[in-house]
């Protein structure tokens, strides 16, 4: 009988993919609504404050909005034994355990934060604010947690970084590191 090879398992994750997926869908809505806009709707009442107006709340934003998605909620994460990887195209910021200080959750009322870093997180708060401090650090990898994720940094973070802090400080219910 012939064995199959047995099957490493990945361990990869997106950031945020359905805020992306939102916003991508929503931006042609809005790119087409400003074409009508300026074919269709187009008559004497139409002012240049007007046309102004339109490409930057049909264009510009969704545009700079899409562009942030891609770059912040887009990146794969793939957690290992060595340590943490963010990647995106041509980018990539790799961690090991050993370059990562601290594991902090921030909670929001619809999502929680994971983030990893090679410096001490201090959490203020868990308002967008302060979540996107943290994001915008460089020495930090971050992304939208879930049980699953939770259970793949247990799996594999050293016993020196767990449990995960969380803001408001209840340890996630599978630490068996406490």
């Amino acid at each position: 009988m012939k064995e199959f090879p047995i099957k490493k398992e990945k361990h990869t994750f997106i950031v945020f993919l359905p805020v992306f997926i939102f916003i991508s869908v929503m931006m042609p809505i809005s790119l087409t609504m400003y074409i009508l806009m300026m074919t269709v709707g187009r008559n004497e009442t139409v002012t240049t404050g007007v046309i102004i107006i339109g490409a930057i709340m049909l264009f510009i934003l969704p545009l700079g909005l899409w562009i942030w998605a891609f770059l912040y909620l887009l990146p794969s994460v793939r957690i290992s034994e060595v340590g943490i990887e963010r990647r995106l195209l041509w980018m990539k910021k790799k961690l090991s355990w050993e370059e990562i200080k601290d594991i902090a959750m921030i909670n929001t009322p619809t999502q929680g934060w994971l983030f990893f870093s090679e410096s001490k997180i201090v959490i203020k708060g868990s308002g967008f604010w302060e979540i996107s401090k943290y994001r915008l650090k460089r020495d930090n990898i971050f992304l939208a947690s879930n049980d699953k994720i939770l259970d793949v940094v247990n799996k594999y973070a050293p016993k020196k970084l767990l449990p995960i802090r969380f803001t408001n400080d209840v340890y996630y219910k599978g630490n068996s590191h406490q």
